[in-house]
């Protein structure tokens, strides 16, 4: 069996935080006309991510065995000018892999296997996802560590989504579609721990800032966010796959609802008193992939379904990455424009 990226044709979102100010790994600078923004996904089923710098788009291409029938970057990160991303590759089998720069490392485990995010401190790379078809694990560099028997106590279909490291500590959380509490998180080498409400959700993602665990998950008609276990709000969406980003207090998720028939992005915003909807004119019947935080804005990742380009959108403007029937975009990240020099 062959799990992609959890696509789902409707919608899509995928889900990071970042600070205001400094997100997070991603380096300090003030606006965005000194930003560097990385995607990535895949072109013509070929794994790779794009790079606007300044000096014009790039499509950088990732390094798969030959004979290689499909191959997807999941996530993508990038520390002091390197870029490291993980996904995976069909050779003969679906494979787990991380590519650092374009260089490929086959990751170990039982296939079939995937990446679906990392997260890269002082070089050590972090990486979440799953081997021998459904058993939630993590790699740290390229030794793996099995969570399946954590997860309710058994070795059951699990994923591990999010991963990142804080200081010292390392997070992980990901579903465990059992039909009762799926979403799953842990902190170390505590317990794994279970989120009120989270009854058939399909995917989850997390992300920590001063030890404050943020988790979304999509449950069947919305999408749902958490903080520190405790269950905050939930949004009318169409989608398993989300993106939320925590800035000054507040927390956008980017995402996909229902708009004549056709799938459009929304920014939905947690605060208070209420949450509130924000709708990008420009990214009418489009599809978000990714979200991030740095300076003073806010940066989305994703396609046009109508025109068929793949696009970022910052400041109100929509950035054009590449045009094509067989593109996809599956993650952003955002860095100092000196880390792509």
């Amino acid at each position: 069996m062959i799990i992609k990226s959890l696509h789902f044709p409707l919608a899509l979102l995928l889900l990071c935080l970042a600070l205001s100010a400094c997100s997070q790994g991603e380096g300090e600078f003030l606006d965005s006309a000194r930003a560097a923004v990385y995607v990535s996904g895949a072109y013509n089923n070929q794994a790779c991510y794009w790079v606007d710098d300044g000096d014009g788009v790039r499509r950088i291409t990732l390094q798969v065995p030959l004979g290689t029938t499909q191959s997807l970057a999941n996530s993508i990160f990038v520390e002091k000018g390197t870029v490291y991303t993980v996904g995976y590759y069909v050779y003969p089998q679906q494979t787990a892999c991380c590519w650092v720069n374009e260089k490929l490392i086959t990751l170990p485990g039982t296939l079939p296997s995937q990446a679906y995010a990392l997260w890269v401190q002082d070089g050590t790379i972090y990486i979440a996802g799953y081997c021998n078809m459904n058993r939630a694990g993590y790699w740290i560099n390229t030794t793996y560590h099995d969570l399946s028997t954590e997860i309710d106590g058994s070795s059951s279909p699990s994923y591990a989504m999010s991963i990142q490291r804080e200081g010292a500590n390392l997070y992980i959380a990901g579903y465990y579609p059992n039909g009762a509490l799926d979403i799953w998180y842990k902190k170390n080498s505590e317990s794994i721990k279970y989120l009120p409400g989270s009854n058939n959700a399909v995917i989850s993602k997390m992300h920590v800032y001063n030890d404050t665990i943020h988790i979304c998950a999509f449950i069947t008609g919305g999408v749902h966010y958490w903080r520190n276990g405790d269950w905050i709000a939930s949004f009318n969406a169409q989608s398993s796959y989300f993106s939320l980003v925590y800035d000054a207090g507040n927390v956008y998720i980017a995402a996909n609802a229902p708009y004549t028939g056709l799938p459009y992005a929304v920014l939905y915003t947690v605060g208070l008193p209420s949450p509130q909807v924000i709708t990008p004119p420009s990214l009418m019947s489009s599809s978000c992939t990714g979200i991030k935080a740095a300076g003073r804005s806010l940066f989305i990742s994703g396609w046009d379904n109508a025109q068929n380009t793949l696009w970022y959108w910052v400041d109100g403007r929509k950035v054009i990455l590449e045009t094509g029937t067989s593109i996809d975009a599956t993650a952003i990240f955002v860095a100092p424009k000196s880390q792509a020099e």
